[in-house]
């Protein structure tokens, strides 16, 4: 197998996760705060796709965020943009929609197969600096992966939390 179908199949494979874990879930339940520190789904859910936008559009390929190119802090309901800085403010207390960050997320993925089905052996060795570090494009697309998964167990977790099933595949 070629890296490139490798990585594409990682992604797929997450994405699916995180599909099994968003079914069936309510507005209320994707809004939910849990006790303490723990950020609500909705929080985590935009986080993710916030960061998954901003690594391969910006740090990748040195485009605009889909976020501000097409709007989505106003589809979204938003008035600050997740961002690195303040990854988790900008939902906190927030009632979203499933629906619109579904849609976020349709488009960001979207964008994301479309770079990933162009990988070559040389993008993929490619070296860029992340927050002061060389980085292969490799590990920055291999990070994003863990990225998405890490907070795709998160959300399971907050759904258990409320007494329903956090995954559903």
């Amino acid at each position: 197998m070629e890296s490139k179908e490798f990585i594409q199949l990682q992604m797929t494979g997450v994405r699916k996760q995180v599909e099994g874990i968003l079914n069936g879930i309510t507005d209320e339940q994707f809004n939910w705060t849990p006790p303490g520190t723990t950020n609500s789904i909705s929080s985590t859910y935009i986080h993710m796709l916030a960061s998954e936008d901003r690594a391969i559009q910006v740090t990748l390929q040195g485009k605009q965020r889909i976020w501000d190119v097409e709007g989505w802090a106003e589809k979204i309901g938003l008035q600050e943009t997740p961002g690195v800085a303040n990854a988790w403010e900008p939902a906190k207390g927030k009632n979203l929609t499933l629906a619109s960050l579904l849609d976020y997320e349709r488009v960001t993925r979207t964008a994301t197969e479309g770079y990933l089905a162009q990988l070559t052996s040389q993008e993929l060795d490619r070296k860029i600096t992340v927050n002061g570090r060389e980085r292969l494009v490799a590990d920055v697309i291999s990070g994003t992966a863990l990225h998405i998964m890490l907070h795709a167990g998160e959300i399971a977790a907050i759904k258990g939390m409320q007494g329903i099933k956090g995954l559903s595949v």
